[in-house]
C-alpha cells in the first residue's frame, strides 16, 4: 500500500504471500498512475524486503527514493500502522459474516474456500473505505516519532 498524509494513493489486493516481481509490479503501476510526482517508498524489514537491492533499484529506476527503516520500529511506518488498522477492522467484519461461513460448512472444500475468499474481500474493502480517514492520524503519529528519533528521546 502506499499512502500520504491525507489519502491512500494506492493499494492491490494479493492472496497469499507477495514476492519480490509482485511489488515491482506494484512499484511501477503506481509510478505510472504518479508520474509527475516524487514518491519515497520504505522498507521496513518484512520478509519480501530482504530483496531490498532488486526492489530498491526498481524504486530509483522510476526515479524515486527509497529509506530503510530501523529493524522493530513500528512507530515509523504509517504504512505499518495503516495495516495494523486494515488487519483489525477487517477482523470486524470477518466476525460479522460468520453466519454465511455457517451456510456453507458442510459444502464441498472449493465452494467453502470460495465463499472465504468472497467474504474477505467484502471486509477488506469496506476496511479499505474507512482507512482515508486515519490515515492523517497516522501521519501526525508518525511526525511526532520522527522528531523524537531526531532529539534520540525514548518512544512511549
Amino acid at each position: 500500500m502506499m499512502s500520504r498524509p491525507f489519502g491512500v494513493m494506492n493499494w492491490k489486493f494479493k492472496k497469499g504471500t507477495s514476492n519480490v516481481k509482485w511489488i515491482i509490479e506494484f512499484i511501477k503501476e503506481t509510478s505510472d498512475l504518479y508520474k509527475d510526482e516524487p514518491l519515497c517508498y520504505l522498507g521496513d524489514h518484512s520478509q519480501v524486503h530482504h530483496s531490498f537491492e532488486m526492489i530498491e533499484e526498481a524504486i530509483k529506476h522510476y526515479g524515486h527514493t527509497v529509506h530503510a527503516l530501523p529493524s522493530y520500529s513500528p512507530q515509523l511506518n504509517p504504512v505499518e500502522n495503516a495495516i495494523n488498522f486494515l488487519k483489525c477492522e477487517t477482523e470486524k467484519e470477518l466476525e460479522q459474516e460468520q453466519e454465511e461461513l455457517e451456510a456453507v460448512k458442510d459444502a464441498p472444500h472449493e465452494t467453502k474456500q470460495h465463499k472465504r475468499m468472497e467474504i474477505l474481500q467484502k471486509a477488506s474493502e469496506h476496511a479499505l473505505e474507512s482507512l482515508d480517514e486515519r490515515v492523517q492520524r497516522f501521519y501526525e503519529n508518525f511526525s511526532s516519532y520522527i522528531h523524537k528519533a531526531k532529539r534520540r528521546q525514548e518512544f512511549d
